[in-house]
C-alpha cells in the first residue's frame, strides 16, 4: 500500500461544528475503509492546519476519491501528499552518484 500525509483545515462550516470533531473523525475512519484508505494516525494540530493524518491506500486513485468525498462534505479543506518512508537512503545514493559523476566531468565545484 502507498503512504500519504493529509493536511486538513476547517472551513467556516467546519468551525461551527467543531464540537462534533471526534464523531466526525470516527466517521472519516469508517468512510476511508469504503474507499480502501486506512487512516493510521490522526493528529489535531495548532497552526496552519487543524488536523494531520497518516494514511495508507491502494493507489493515488483511492486517496483522491476519498479526498474528494471528504471535500464534498464541506467541513474541511484537504491537501494530500504522497509519502515515501525510508527511501531517503535511495535518494541520497542517487544524489551522491550524480555529485561524483558531475565532479568527474568538472561540473561540480564542491
Amino acid at each position: 500500500m502507498a503512504s500519504y500525509i493529509a493536511l486538513a483545515s476547517f472551513t467556516d462550516q467546519g468551525v461551527h461544528t467543531v464540537k462534533d470533531g471526534k464523531k466526525r473523525a470516527n466517521l472519516l475512519i469508517e468512510m476511508g475503509g469504503k474507499y480502501g484508505v486506512n487512516m493510521k494516525e490522526i493528529y489535531w494540530t495548532v497552526g496552519q492546519y487543524d488536523m494531520v493524518t497518516v494514511c495508507e491506500a491502494n493507489d493515488d486513485a483511492a486517496i483522491a476519491a476519498f479526498g474528494l468525498a471528504i471535500g464534498a462534505d464541506g467541513n474541511i479543506r484537504l491537501q494530500t501528499l504522497s509519502a515515501f518512508p525510508q527511501v531517503i537512503d535511495y535518494w541520497l545514493k542517487l544524489a551522491l552518484a550524480d555529485e561524483k559523476r558531475d565532479r568527474v566531468m568538472g561540473i561540480f565545484d564542491g
